[in-house]
């Protein structure tokens, strides 16, 4: 007689739940997590003493920019690997991030990953951030970055000496 087995039906995972850029996040004492200001663009302000050539390919400017990853296990609890790769406005592909994650047991469960992304900006324009899990890309997200320079400061007016009495 044969053994009836209980058949699980298998849903895959595991999902990416969000991925947001945004000004901050906030967890709290529970785990709760929380984006706050979500964005899809930024502004990049330069001094006027910059070079001229700031930014350019040979000479990028540094942005960080929060982002928020969260995942979610389902049927894949476990070791995961996670990378960041980066295409520039002029198509250049850039790796910027890789980490070993662990997603935790249930099928509810996962991570939430909170994260500074480095972008080397050449340029203004769109910036698409692909999120790539196990060699899958789960999203793209895109960062539109304007370059500004800021004004140079207005030139001092001299002031009259004081005179003595």
């Amino acid at each position: 007689m044969a053994k009836d087995k209980k058949q699980t039906k298998k849903f895959g995972g595991p999902f990416l739940a969000a991925a947001v850029f945004c000004e901050s996040t906030l967890e709290d004492a529970s785990g709760k997590i929380s984006a706050i200001g979500i964005l899809d663009g930024c502004q990049l302000f330069l001094s006027n003493d910059a070079p001229p050539d700031v930014p350019s390919e040979s000479q990028p400017a540094a942005l960080v920019q929060n982002a928020l990853f969260i995942f979610r296990s389902g049927d894949s609890p476990g070791k995961h690997k996670l990378r960041l790769v980066v295409e520039q406005p002029n198509g250049k592909r850039i790796k910027t991030a890789e980490k070993d994650i662990d997603l935790s047991g249930p099928s509810h469960g996962g991570i939430n990953l909170k994260t500074n992304l480095l972008l080397q900006v050449s340029a203004s324009g769109v910036y698409w951030v692909d999120v790539i899990l196990d060699d899958k890309r789960v999203t793209r997200m895109p960062l539109n970055v304007t370059v500004q320079r800021l004004p140079a400061p207005p030139a001092a007016t001299p002031t009259k000496s004081s005179r003595k009495k």
